[in-house]
């Protein structure tokens, strides 16, 4: 809602409204709005784009040139409570959209200004638009229009790029993931899968003693066990940070405190709109452990796409909202979104890679599975071996020599390992794309068309480093320290020689 009488009063009373300059600027821009429209109504477009035409006609009915010209110097409490109503109105008439021409008003109006340039623009239109909509707090913003007009004319504006979507991760459908070789295996060697169920095992029992040799499905087991805790440390955590943020917008950035995230009220654009219902659903998503992994996932790159819908229809510089009111606070989220969603999905990934050393009785990967599902399996591989009793002894015999991580520790370390992921993206962003730390190195060798020696061998080289940060016993220092060792000569070096 626009600033009030008295708000006005004040700002008057304190030097702070239009100076002589900025009204005459103001002045002269209601009479080119003004004139635009009516050039437009007698210009033919009646008989081109008849719903057009009664659009321009409604904007010209209203006066809201007049407006414009008018509320500059104010008269008393009722003349700019009704000026106001008018110009709070301004942005949903130049949104509006012509049912004929699908043109919006702005787009109309546009066509008929002509303008030489984009700075034309900016000092004719936007500028002196955007001077009373930040005076007023009129809540106008044509970041979308202007990015939709200049897309369908070719215009290049360098201050109205949009923010691309991160391409260091696949945002489509997960691959499913494989169990990967057990850490002193040969990478060629089949996976060793033993599923252990109380009827088909007469060799483990709860009160046996550890064997001589711990075999390959015990090490997986425990493996699975060991991550799993991580696991569901990640995912708990990952549901609190998309909580405090629903917590975040609803306190600042909506006035109606219940509106959106699945409630009967609705409040803010369509844009908006679809970035909480996304939040919603991831959070959803993430608290329901009966949910495939590929759903939970898809719920993440859903509101991934959603915030940075809206975060580029929101974030022009002239139109930008401020600070301090619900459409800053919206921005501000979206932009937070944005940038912490593609680790925290690279972390989703990561964390369920670690219980992908078993598999079900079905014969499933548990790293595929509903997390639930996988908890109950590992749980029962846990008592079948009796990890209570020989979990430590186990846990000697393989690269897992550190304790299990915090949320605060898993989240830094998926940081650190998005950041070296990015470093390796200026290799091929094929690989990181495609890239699996439970495939074997053959996976690599096929992954695209027509793959030179050269390609092939940069694809091993760039698994070994991937491999070494994504690996789940890896420790926030060991990422760390991968990341400020890193040598992109050293790299292209290695397998250009092994090439």
């Amino acid at each position: 809602m626009a600033i009030t009488y008295a708000e006005v009063q004040e700002k008057i009373k304190n030097n702070h409204w239009f100076s002589n300059q900025e009204k005459k600027e103001l002045s002269d821009f209601g009479a080119f709005f003004l004139r635009n429209i009516i050039d437009a109504l007698s210009s033919g477009i009646r008989q081109s784009d008849p719903n057009g035409a009664d659009l321009l006609q409604e904007l010209n009915n209203d006066q809201y040139a007049q407006t414009i010209m008018e509320v500059l110097d104010v008269k008393d409490e009722n003349s700019y409570n009704n000026q106001k109503e008018k110009l709070e109105k301004i942005n949903e008439m130049l949104h509006e959209k012509s049912l004929d021409s699908g043109k919006t008003v702005y787009e109309i109006l546009m066509d008929q200004m002509k303008f030489n340039s984009i700075e034309e623009r900016k000092q004719k239109f936007d500028k002196p638009l955007a001077k009373l909509n930040d005076m007023l707090d009129l809540k106008i913003n044509l970041t979308d229009l202007e990015k939709d007009y200049n897309k369908k004319h070719n215009i290049v504006d360098p201050e109205a790029v949009d923010r691309p979507l991160d391409d260091s991760i696949n945002l489509g459908a997960p691959e499913n993931l494989m169990a990967p070789p057990i850490f002193n295996e040969v990478f060629d060697a089949p996976p060793i899968v033993e599923v252990i169920n109380n009827n088909q095992n007469n060799n483990i029992n709860n009160n046996d003693a550890v064997p001589n040799q711990i075999s390959g499905a015990q090490k997986r087991a425990y493996a699975s066990y060991f991550y799993l805790q991580e696991y569901e440390t990640g995912l708990n955590g990952m549901v609190n940070d998309l909580k405090n943020i629903k917590a975040l917008l609803k306190r600042d950035g909506q006035v109606n405190k219940d509106a959106n995230f699945g409630g009967n009220a609705t409040e803010g654009s369509s844009t908006y709109r679809k970035m909480t219902e996304a939040l919603q659903g991831a959070i959803d998503a993430l608290s329901d452990r009966s949910k495939t992994p590929e759903a939970v996932r898809k719920s993440l790159t859903t509101l991934y796409k959603t915030s940075l819908n809206y975060y580029n229809s929101r974030s022009g510089i002239i139109w930008k909202p401020k600070k301090g009111t619900t459409g800053g606070a919206r921005l501000e989220i979206a932009d937070k979104l944005t940038n912490m969603l593609p680790p925290m999905i690279d972390m989703h990934d990561t964390l369920r890679t670690g219980v992908s050393y078993s598999k079900d009785g079905q014969g499933r990967v548990l790293g595929n599975v509903p997390f639930q599902d996988a908890k109950n399996e590992v749980n029962n591989l846990a008592n079948a071996h009796n990890f209570e009793q020989n979990g430590e002894l186990i846990k000697s015999e393989i690269p897992i020599k550190r304790n299990s991580l915090d949320y605060d520790v898993l989240k830094n370390r998926s940081m650190v390992q998005f950041n070296y992921r990015k470093g390796i993206k200026k290799f091929s962003k094929t690989f990181v794309k495609k890239y699996d730390n439970t495939r074997k190195p053959d996976y690599y060798l096929t992954i695209k068309r027509n793959m030179s020696i050269k390609d092939k061998a940069k694809y091993i080289t760039l698994k070994k480093y991937m491999d070494k940060v994504y690996h789940p016993a890896a420790s926030f220092q060991v990422v760390g320290n991968a990341l400020n060792d890193f040598n992109a000569e050293a790299v292209k070096t290695e397998y250009e020689t092994l090439a």
